[in-house]
């Protein structure tokens, strides 16, 4: 069997975690709508004893292990760790219960720590893949997700179509690995099936950085603001946010309050969004939602809040919106207010604004940097702006 630490980056994980604390304290202590010299962040960086380097991606291995593969039955049942992935020079496998059938590994796909795994059991249980596909629905976007069958798990079918999979079928005790990324198919996506007897199946793939970053713009609407009363109220759409040239707002439903848009940090792709009437005379208990909404946002998520027509409740509604940055505490009837921030400790790039009654809209701009890096980026959110 071959030594799967031989080919990977030993401690690179914990160098990326300590380079990425380092690099948030940083962000935090420098405040929002800061432009930093690279120069500085690198001094910076080094005081803190390290580098400013960003992420540099990661390899991640894994390996599949069936009843009949050479060397399976070696080893005692319960104590086989034959099935496995190795990231950054860390094996992990499923170390309690029953290992049979498809294991699933999740991983951040900044750092390749593991986040959470568990099997199924896709060889003697009936509703393993119903199971398997509630554990996946519930993974957060842009998550990691390695698959590998342990033993046997072609009795019960799994589908793994929506996470790029073409292998459809899997017979008896064929053992078979897949990486891929929650979302989009990624192009480092890998899968392999191998016929009962010939494994192990192994296969590896480099998960890239995010190199780009991207824009938010966000436009928050009010009653007042001139021209909106020009279109029937139902198909306003006056309030949005674009992210890379792609609009998105609050297409059906009551669209009166506080719209927050849950955002992916490394695509920029909007992965939860959700309207609450926060008028004075709207829905009492929309204050209350709206914090639990957040609070079930996934840390490192973007999050953009925008008003349409007004969100004026005050029923508790500035304590919602200050453990993410806002300092704004009050907002007046029909005042347009616009806010880009994250989930974690307050971002450097962090934007909000208000505008009064009848003087919006409301326009606020962020530029989001690739996971685990400073940017030196500046946006004027004073300067008027025109229609997106």
């Amino acid at each position: 069997m071959s030594d799967f630490n031989k080919n990977t980056p030993g401690d690179l994980d914990r160098k990326l975690a300590s380079r990425e604390q380092r690099t948030t304290m940083v962000s935090y202590m420098m405040g929002p709508r800061v432009a930093v010299p690279v120069g500085l962040l690198v001094l910076l960086a080094i005081a803190a004893g390290g580098t400013a380097q960003a992420t540099k991606g990661f390899t991640v291995r894994a390996q599949s292990y069936g009843w009949d593969d050479p060397g399976f039955r070696d080893v005692p049942y319960n104590s086989r760790d034959l099935t496995y992935i190795v990231v950054g020079g860390q094996k992990s496998n499923i170390d309690e219960g029953l290992k049979r059938g498809h294991q699933v590994f999740i991983l951040n796909e900044q750092t390749g720590q593991v986040v959470d795994k568990a099997a199924f059991d896709t060889h003697g249980d009936s509703e393993a893949a119903t199971k398997m596909t509630a554990f996946l629905g519930g993974v957060a976007e842009g998550r990691i997700i390695v698959v590998v069958v342990h033993d046997s798990g072609g009795r019960i079918p799994v589908n793994l179509a929506p996470y790029g999979a073409t292998i459809t079928y899997l017979g008896l005790r064929e053992s078979y690995a897949m990486i891929t990324q929650k979302g989009p198919k990624p192009s480092w996506f890998v899968e392999k099936r191998s016929a009962r007897r010939a494994g192990p199946t192994i296969v590896e793939s480099f998960v890239p950085p995010a190199t780009k970053g991207f824009t938010v713009r966000a436009q928050s609407y009010a009653w007042e603001d001139p021209g909106f009363r020009d279109v029937p109220y139902n198909s306003r759409d006056l309030t949005y946010i674009v992210v890379g040239g792609q609009k998105s707002n609050i297409d059906e439903g009551l669209k009166r309050g506080h719209q927050v848009f849950i955002l992916n940090e490394q695509t920029g792709q909007v992965v939860d969004k959700a309207a609450f009437d926060t008028w004075v005379h709207g829905d009492a208990e929309a204050a209350k939602k709206m914090a639990t909404f957040l609070v079930d946002t996934a840390e490192g998520r973007i999050i953009a809040v925008v008003v349409h027509d007004s969100g004026d409740f005050t029923g508790g509604l500035s304590s919602v919106l200050a453990p993410y940055g806002s300092t704004i505490t009050y907002l007046g009837r029909r005042e347009s207010y616009a806010m880009i921030t994250q989930k974690g400790p307050k971002p450097s790039w962090f934007v909000e604004k208000r505008s009064a009654k009848g003087a919006g809209p409301t326009t606020v701009e962020a530029f989001i940097p690739p996971a685990g890096t400073l940017e030196d980026h500046e946006v004027d959110n004073d300067k008027d702006r025109d229609e997106l």
